[in-house]
């Protein structure tokens, strides 16, 4: 009787493929529109300039030896409080000792959790920026700005 196939081969994961569901990071828009600032503390205060006067101009012609025009604007407070967004994937040990090589368990499991965070950030962000009641025309207004400039 000849010597089956089966008996001197043994399927294995190929090391050079695999498939994967993962969105590209340049995909997501949330940065884009509401860029991260990066701060020290989770809440605090920061300062708004009054818009009208920033789109208003006060200068003049000048005769010679005259004073310019006196311009001013107004400057108030604001505050900001950053939430603090988190998942994890347990990977036993048990699991990672089993797992080949190819399939670099951990790596897969911090992309995995990496992109679950972004797109929470991105759901979060469209949804401000499209909610009806939300006051964010100007955010409305970059979208359509970044869309005019060939931002997908």
């Amino acid at each position: 009787m000849p010597i089956a196939s089966s008996a001197v081969h043994l399927d294995a994961a190929l090391t050079s493929i695999s498939v994967n569901y993962q969105q590209d990071r340049d995909a997501f828009k949330a940065e884009k529109i509401f860029p991260v600032v990066p701060v020290q503390k989770q809440s605090d205060k920061y300062f708004t300039f009054d818009k009208a006067a920033w789109h208003r101009s006060e200068a003049g012609l000048l005769a010679p030896g005259a004073e310019t025009r006196g311009a001013n604007f107004t400057l108030s407070n604001s505050s900001y409080y950053c939430d603090v967004v988190g998942v994890h994937m347990d990977v036993a040990d048990q699991l990672r000792g089993n797992a080949d090589e190819a399939l670099n368990i951990d790596t897969s499991a911090t992309e995995y959790v990496t992109d679950n965070v972004l797109l929470k950030r991105e759901i979060d962000c469209f949804s401000m920026v499209f909610e009806t009641s939300s006051g964010l025309a100007p955010a409305r207004a970059a979208i359509s700005q970044l869309a005019l400039n060939g931002v997908p």
